[in-house]
């Protein structure tokens, strides 16, 4: 029985602090739409690129869009031609994700 009215209490205890975490983000939240971008700065080889784009992809579906950010820059700073083959096909099937080769810009100027 004590089992019971723990596991009740241990509820009830979550339940407050999420509504605490609710209040607060409320009342933190800005008036106005606040648009931000997300950098992932990628070099050399990285062999799971693709899960961590799908983790940032399915961040910004579910989490980031709340605090305002809506796309993810995928920085380019010498990654490899597989790595980047892979951003490349990713970016165009994502309109919330896009790859900027920043070794190009630091060429140019």
């Amino acid at each position: 029985m004590y089992v019971v009215y723990a596991l009740v209490l241990f509820l009830i205890l979550v339940g407050i602090v999420e509504c605490v975490a609710w209040a607060k983000y409320f009342l933190l939240k800005p008036e106005q739409k606040v648009s931000a971008q997300l950098v992932l700065p990628v070099s050399g080889h990285v062999e799971n690129i693709e899960q961590l784009l799908r983790y940032y992809k399915h961040r910004l579906e579910w989490d980031l869009p709340s605090v305002g950010i809506d796309k993810l820059v995928i920085a380019d700073e010498g990654m490899d031609e597989v790595t980047c083959d892979i951003c490349r096909k990713f970016c165009e099937k994502n309109d919330c994700i896009c790859l900027f080769n920043l070794k190009k810009i630091h060429r140019d100027t």
